[in-house]
């Protein structure tokens, strides 16, 4: 009986067109904003990566309001402290920088935001080393040039402003292709490490 129902909702969930099969060791994860990639790891632009959503407010009136879209990403960890993530989509890690005040700054009382950076830096350089496709070049490029101590004013960046402090990041070539979590290189490779 269990297992009827669970293959009658394993066929309902396939047949709905924007349903997606999650493979073991992935999970959906929210995503605000691409960071667009030149071939040459320079961040190009940030871009929204947001769907509406009409929704009723008390009285029953719609209105829409703009949701991050899901991503298929590694399965983010758990662990607490520093530790960063295959495909790292936590700005701190990222970019390096806190933002307060209107401003950016790698400096905070702890450093976590030049540990976090660094800690990301490593686990993605070690793992991408060898995967040479377009999207997976341009990543590892990015990872190794950016420098948070020389982006503070970076103009992508001060245009997210108050945005940046809670938002979650994907990574692409195009503006709505080459996403670097569907890259086929990564893929294999992850799925292979590690399954």
């Amino acid at each position: 009986m269990l297992i009827k129902a669970l293959c009658d909702y394993a066929d309902k969930q396939s047949a709905e067109p924007d349903s997606k099969i999650i493979s073991e060791g992935f999970a959906e994860q929210d995503i605000h904003y691409r960071i667009v990639l030149s071939e040459n790891g320079d961040l190009k632009r940030i871009i929204p990566f947001k769907q509406t959503q009409i929704i009723k407010d008390k009285k029953g009136k719609e209105k829409s309001i703009e949701i991050p879209r899901k991503a298929i990403l590694p399965i983010r960890t758990q662990k607490p402290g520093i530790d960063s993530n295959f495909i790292e989509h936590r700005p701190l890690y990222i970019f390096g920088l806190n933002f307060d005040k209107d401003s950016f700054s790698p400096d905070d009382k702890t450093n976590k935001a030049k540990k976090s950076h660094a800690a990301f830096v490593e686990h993605e350089l070690n793992f991408f080393d060898g995967l040479e496709s377009v999207a997976c070049e341009a990543y590892r490029k990015f990872v190794e040039n950016w420098d948070p101590e020389n982006e503070s004013e970076n103009p992508a960046l001060m245009e997210l402003g108050k945005e940046y402090k809670g938002a979650y990041f994907g990574f692409s070539i195009g503006e709505e292709s080459n996403f670097l979590e569907e890259d086929e290189d990564f893929i294999r490779k992850y799925q292979k490490c590690f399954f």
